[in-house]
């Protein structure tokens, strides 16, 4: 069983395969449907007005008709479109972690992994209660905040 974010707005992960930023997209329009593609056109006009910039008219009244009249996107064609849309929406703000936030971001792509390495080996150490931290939300938050700031001694991912 994956975690969720436990606000609603936040995506849910569904894998910890890395993916595409078209997978990652489709993939919270998937889960997300009418609030996600709410909260990304009220980003994308706070942010930096590129709702106006980068789409069209006729693109961005296609938008609204989905959002109003869709809670879940089911058909495979609609969600294409969709995320083909959304992308560039997505770019134009300044990529998922810009909309999503930092942490929350940092939490699905890293923090995860990084709880399942630390609960495997404290297994392996005799703590059976371990098993358990890869699915709290609390721990994977805390690691992904240390992972965060960055400092050097502080660094437990090993990315640069």
């Amino acid at each position: 069983m994956q975690p969720t974010l436990s606000n609603s707005s936040k995506p849910k992960t569904t894998s910890l395969a890395p993916q595409s930023v078209n997978q990652e997209i489709s993939e919270m329009i998937r889960s997300g449907g009418r609030k996600f593609l709410s909260k990304l056109k009220q980003k994308s006009i706070r942010s930096n007005n590129s709702w106006f910039r980068v789409l069209s008219l006729d693109k961005r009244r296609f938008i609204e008709a989905v959002i109003q009249t869709v809670d879940r996107i089911q058909s495979s064609l609609l969600l294409k479109l969709m995320t083909e849309l959304a992308e560039k929406l997505v770019n134009a703000i300044g990529g998922i972690s810009a909309l999503i936030g930092k942490i929350p971001y940092g939490m699905i792509k890293y923090g995860i992994t990084l709880a399942k390495k630390i609960g495997a080996i404290a297994q392996s150490w005799g703590n059976q209660m371990a098993k358990k931290w890869a699915n709290e939300e609390g721990f994977i938050r805390y690691l992904t905040v240390i992972d965060v700031n960055n400092l050097p001694i502080f660094r437990i991912s090993g990315k640069p």
